[in-house]
């Protein structure tokens, strides 16, 4: 199915527009915006998915924690607040 995917160039995150390059890296997330949904019914069949799927579930943990991770580090967190400074000062 991924293989399919990247034939169809739909292997773009609809959020970040960056390349899913692998298949551990594609979830619901990255092509259904249903954190955002304001759809009841969306959002049921979609916690219907995570609660009959555990691989699903475990894909879609892993991936979040690794992108928090990535995206809000310490080091990130110094770095923008340095570069806000040294935007300030100078």
């Amino acid at each position: 199915m991924f293989d399919l995917i990247k034939k169809l160039n739909l292997d773009i995150c609809f959020r970040c527009s960056q390349k899913i390059s692998k298949i551990e890296e594609l979830s619901i997330e990255h092509k259904i915006a249903w954190l955002n949904s304001n759809n009841p019914k969306e959002l049921h069949g979609f916690c219907q998915d995570l609660l009959k799927d555990e691989k699903l579930r475990l894909t879609i943990g892993t991936n979040a924690r690794k992108m928090v991770a990535e995206r809000f580090s310490m080091d990130k967190f110094v770095n923008n607040w340095q570069d806000i400074f040294s935007k300030v000062t100078n």
